[in-house]
């Protein structure tokens, strides 16, 4: 790495090739999955790296994957998420928790610290070709299935960002043959300024993550950016259905491609019970994708889904018989809307991905049964009202945990459906089980996040699949 390259580092922007790390001095905030993942990379790539975190150093040193990247030359400082050493790096990549306009932050950059996040970095550095996918709800599906359309069509194809393998550990393997599929949440576009992904999707935009954002005006703008930085011969697939989604369909350049199940002149749309494809740009005219009956994921959210994703993989050369191949062979993601077990008839599905009221509106309009509602965890900011129909309409009763449980319940009382509390999740499944009959359903779609008992929804998600099994027998009690 030349000296030169390293002083002009913001007027020329972000790192190319490899190469260009060697002797960098790189701060990285923040050392979870992403921090670890990107720390390592720029170890072997030859930069001196210095990572900070506001766990404890004794935490850090405890973690088996920090204490191997000390031993290759990491410096790891425990405790705080700012320190002093970051204001010797030229480049400082910050984790998608941490707010890009915090005064720390803010004074990295006055000092002629090039500021960035991870995704940021992985986009200058990528050979490949992009599909990003973000939106409240429906990504991780989206994403996943538009990977496995590419994947069942032979073409190369690797899943990463928010949905748990961050972009930057493929991007030095990825050559121009090779799509990222990538999931992007609002604080990752957050600290983006150069990123574009030749095919965008937005699945729907509703309020979330207002204990993060400053209002739903800032969260609606950072969504936005996923196409603010695409051209004409980008493509933007976009859920013509949702409202939020039409307060950005005027961003960016790129070439709109609908889909919607209320709109009939949408590019990907439901006639009858056939989705039906017409995007004239790729030469697919009245093309049948599959028909509801070869879908194994459930609920209108799913069918919206699998258009965003059908759309996505026609733009990248995917055919429709692969397409139609890959849908019926599609079983769903964990944690949403996954059938764990039945006993003595009752039915029990694990959404613990359901991390706001709107995803959970989701869940309880696709289920058709009687529903004992297993809710609760730590509320976002988010406002519970817009369940009040669905939960009336599907909701027999109730057990709620965790932290917003006294704020779900004073909802509840609102709308005379009764309920119960429990102190954790096995006590909650207990319960909803002694309150079924048969041909009823028991939902955990908690509408809240899970970091006040777990340490994130598929841990939530994970201990209601053994409490099921406990509760069958399957599992024996200690």
């Amino acid at each position: 790495m030349s000296s030169a390259w390293a002083s002009n580092l913001i007027g020329i922007g972000l790192p190319k090739d490899p190469r260009e790390f060697k002797g960098l001095k790189v701060g990285v905030i923040g050392l979870g999955e992403t921090g670890c993942t990107l720390s390592e990379k720029l170890l072997n790539w030859g930069a001196e790296v210095i990572a900070i975190d506001s766990k404890p150093i004794w935490a850090l040193k405890a973690c088996k994957k920090i204490k191997e990247l000390t031993v290759r030359g990491l410096t790891a400082i425990g405790g705080t998420d700012e320190a002093e050493e970051l204001f010797g790096c030229q480049l400082v990549v910050l984790s998608p928790s941490v707010r890009p306009d915090k005064p720390f932050i803010e004074r990295l950059r006055s000092r002629g610290i090039k500021v960035t996040g991870e995704i940021e970095l992985a986009y200058a550095m990528c050979k490949g070709r992009i599909i990003a996918i973000t939106g409240t709800n429906g990504k991780t599906t989206t994403a996943t299935l538009v990977h496995h359309m590419l994947e069942t069509s032979g073409v190369k194809a690797f899943l990463v960002g928010n949905i748990g393998t961050p972009a930057i550990s493929c991007v030095d393997i990825a050559d121009e043959t090779s799509w990222l599929v990538m999931e992007v949440s609002s604080f990752q576009l957050m600290t983006c300024e150069a990123f574009r992904p030749n095919i965008g999707i937005i699945t729907n935009i509703a309020a979330d993550h207002l204990d993060w954002h400053r209002d739903i005006e800032e969260y609606i703008s950072a969504k936005a950016k996923l196409l603010r930085m695409q051209h004409e011969d980008d493509f933007a697939v976009l859920n013509s259905d949702d409202d939020g989604v039409r307060k950005v369909m005027h961003v960016g350049a790129a070439k709109r491609v609908l889909f919607g199940l209320g709109n009939n002149t949408a590019n990907v749309r439901l006639v009858g019970k056939k989705i039906v494809a017409d995007i004239p740009e790729v030469g697919i005219d009245g093309a049948t994708l599959c028909t509801l009956e070869d879908m194994q994921v459930c609920g209108e959210h799913n069918i919206l889904n699998v258009m965003a994703a059908s759309a996505a993989a026609l733009l990248s050369g995917v055919s429709p018989d692969s397409i139609r191949g890959a849908i019926a062979s599609f079983a769903g993601v964990p944690h949403r809307l996954e059938v764990v077990g039945e006993i003595d008839g009752v039915k029990f599905i694990n959404d613990s991905a359901a991390t706001s009221p709107h995803a959970a509106l989701q869940a309880l309009r696709s289920i058709d049964a009687p529903i004992i509602w297993v809710a609760g965890g730590e509320n976002k900011g988010l406002d519970f009202g817009i369940l009040s129909d669905a939960v009336k309409r599907r909701v027999k009763t109730a057990v709620l945990i965790g932290s917003a449980a006294m704020e779900i319940a004073e909802f509840l009382m609102r709308l005379n459906v009764p309920f119960k509390l429990a102190g954790g999740l096995e006590e909650a499944v207990s319960l909803a089980f002694n309150m079924a009959s048969r041909g009823d359903v028991v939902l955990l779609s908690p509408a809240c996040r899970s970091l006040d008992m777990f340490e994130n929804y598929a841990e939530r998600g994970e201990q209601f699949r053994v409490a099921v099994k406990r509760l069958s027998g399957v599992i024996k009690n200690d």
